[in-house]
């Protein structure tokens, strides 16, 4: 039986004032965590997030992207942000940009968490992370930040998924 998918809470910005959402009292009661965005930026912004309020430097992000006819490979020790994507180009680029991201073993209050994340659009591809937040607290709170401000219409969904 596959995993189900129960949505949380989805927010959409009404204008473009703002650089960052959070998703506050995340109940504990599922396996893992997903956020569905349907993102663009007033200008070239990479995507983060913050687990719980927690802007020490305990997040790690191994980072993929296309940079014209190649593929770029980074590596972000000790930040006090977790990436979801560093190419800041595909959500200011006219269109709006995906963004699905996997939180792994969210509530866990043994281990490290993980996240997966998968961005693109249409004018410059796809664009892969894996991020780590070195605590073993469970994940209460998510913030997802822009280096810009998202623009209107901006949508991010979170997700609870149940194991099956």
């Amino acid at each position: 039986m596959p995993a189900t998918y129960e949505p949380i809470a989805t927010y959409t910005f009404p204008n473009s004032s703002s650089s960052s959402y959070t998703f506050n009292s995340i109940p504990g009661t599922y396996t893992d965590l997903a956020i569905i965005g349907h993102v663009k930026s007033t200008s070239a912004s990479s995507l983060s997030l913050r687990f719980n309020g927690d802007g020490g430097s305990n997040y790690w992000t191994y980072v993929k992207y296309p940079t014209g006819s190649t593929v770029t490979n980074a590596r972000y020790t000790s930040q006090t942000v977790g990436y979801i994507n560093y190419l800041g180009t595909p959500f200011n680029s006219g269109q709006f940009g995906a963004v699905n991201i996997d939180i792994l073993n969210y509530a866990s209050t043994s281990m490290w968490k993980h996240g997966l994340s998968r961005t693109g659009s249409y004018q410059f591809g796809p664009e892969f992370a894996v991020m780590q937040w070195r605590s073993t607290s469970a994940i209460t709170s998510l913030s997802i930040f822009a280096g810009a401000a998202f623009d209107t219409g901006t949508t991010f969904t979170l997700y609870g998924i149940k194991a099956a």
